[in-house]
């Protein structure tokens, strides 16, 4: 019994890799890859001889070309393995047909956008937006720079945030240790008044002492004359 061509079109595939290689990719996953590519060799740069070699002094000054083929070892590895992976996350999630499903829908509402605005255009009546044209999807026009700055501006912002928070901590805990160098300063003035004021008490009076130092000095020559 021979199977309808409608649900010829709906049975799921027998073979994924046959499904992969018919699949065209449309312009949201070649974007995909346009970020993905640019974000990676972003990440590699970092991984340069220069920065290998302030890590490995000894190995870049006895043996410099076996640090840098080292390197080139380690990033073309580096950069199969998450290629690998990027491959395999887009194989399990069906990226390619969603983000394709996704262009067919943007398509398709842009199409009828088009079609409102010109039969306005036919009536004789205008936008609510005082616009000359139908809005257009601007993701065409952003560039993989430009994504990529798009989103460390969110990862950026959380950072900041959280220096904020940890800076009015840190402050807040630099007040308090003042505040309690403060009162400490003031306890050991107050310490050293009531040291000195006991010290005074138990001393006699300066002149007394004088007295007393004279007395000695007079009562030694007399000793002396005799």
């Amino acid at each position: 019994m021979s199977v309808p061509a409608e649900v010829q079109l709906n049975m799921p595939p027998t073979d994924p890799a046959d499904t992969e290689m018919t699949v065209e990719e449309g312009p949201r996953m070649r974007k995909l890859r346009e970020v993905f590519e640019a974000a990676l060799n972003t990440c590699l740069n970092g991984c340069s001889y220069a920065k290998m070699a302030q890590a490995f002094p000894r190995l870049a000054r006895d043996n410099p070309d076996a640090l840098r083929s080292a390197r080139e070892q380690l990033v073309a590895f580096i950069r199969e393995s998450i290629r690998e992976e990027f491959e395999d996350i887009n194989m399990d999630k069906n990226v390619v047909a969603k983000l394709n499903e996704l262009d067919r829908i943007i398509a398709l509402a842009q199409q009828r956008q088009k079609a409102e605005y010109e039969r306005g255009q036919g009536r004789g009546s205008k936008r609510t937006d005082n616009s000359s044209a139908p809005a257009e999807c601007m993701h065409f026009r952003v560039s993989p720079a430009q994504a990529i700055r798009a989103y460390s501006v969110y990862a950026k912002r959380r950072e900041l945030s959280k220096l904020h928070t940890e800076l009015a901590e840190i402050q807040s805990a630099n007040h308090a240790l003042q505040s309690r160098l403060t009162q400490s300063r003031a306890e050991v003035s107050t310490l050293q008044n009531t040291i000195q004021s006991s010290a005074d008490k138990l001393l006699p009076p300066r002149g007394i002492v004088d007295v007393i130092e004279i007395n000695t000095a007079v009562g030694g020559s007399e000793m002396e004359w005799t």
